[in-house]
């Protein structure tokens, strides 16, 4: 059936990121990704989805860089000893850092980083939505764990393999 002169050829499709604390009081102290709505990217061509979307200036500047879109993205493997105050290693792949942690026998964590800060990747990342007050503080940022992968290590041996 032909498609009546006032229906629309295609619909125009948005992507955006809002703010966080909606139906919130100002003097909550909830802090947002963005301050007010922000339209990234639209969808606006028939066809194949790359060929069909387009990003607004604003999604271009904010457009996360190829690091973050990719799985393979840079990071480093950080060991924490089971007692220690301070980090005691810093590897490139998660076999240098297993092979470190076996040579010496170490009981701790070997946990996965990106590069940057931990909170503010994961928020760029979309891992991490801030929704309390104190999301975003000092504190908080200073004692957030990425969330990537890790592993417990007792003896220099992952703990699932003992």
């Amino acid at each position: 059936m032909p498609r009546p002169p006032s229906t629309p050829r295609s619909l125009i499709a948005s992507a955006g990121w809002s703010w966080i604390g909606r139906n919130t009081a100002p003097d909550t102290g909830l802090r947002g990704v963005h301050p007010e709505p922000v339209v990234l990217a639209v969808r606006h061509r028939p066809g194949p989805f790359p060929g069909a979307f387009s990003f607004t200036p604003e999604g271009l500047r904010r457009r996360p860089g190829a690091d973050q879109r990719s799985p393979l993205r840079p990071a480093v493997w950080i060991f924490h000893g089971e007692h220690a105050r301070h980090a005691s290693g810093v590897f490139d792949t998660l076999d240098t850092g297993l092979a470190w942690a076996a040579e010496h026998q170490v009981t701790g964590i070997l946990a996965e980083y990106p590069h940057g800060g931990a909170y503010d990747v994961a928020v760029s990342e979309g891992r991490f939505t801030p929704s309390e007050a104190h999301h975003g503080t000092a504190d908080h940022v200073a004692t957030f764990s990425p969330g990537l992968r890790h592993i417990h290590l007792t003896g220099g041996c992952p703990d699932a393999v003992r």
